[in-house]
């Protein structure tokens, strides 16, 4: 899965796939595995995520999602998309327990 950085600054883990079955069967180890996922359905593709509440909300998310956040605030130059980063970090709070 990747992590992606949506409007409003919230981050989802997610991962596309074009064969509906296969998408389904995710979802349903996500299920088991504890996870709320999502699924979304475009012409093309399935997409299957983690909403930014639910990588909140399970620690065993959040901290590989801040650390890959903080090494993506580390190597990136552009100031906007710093401040993109910044921001998705600080609504996930992962400097609260650094």
């Amino acid at each position: 899965m990747t992590v992606s950085i949506k409007s409003g600054y919230k981050v989802e883990l997610r991962t596309r796939r074009k064969n509906k079955d296969e998408a389904l069967g995710l979802v349903e180890e996500l299920r088991r595995a504890g996870y709320v996922p999502s699924l979304r359905v475009t012409k093309r593709h399935y997409e299957v995520a983690i909403l930014h509440s639910e990588i909140q909300s399970k620690p065993e998310l959040r901290e590989p999602v801040c650390q890959k956040l903080g090494e993506w605030l580390d190597e990136i130059s552009d100031k906007e998309r710093r401040k993109r980063i910044a921001k998705a970090m600080q609504k996930l709070k992962c400097l609260d327990n650094a």
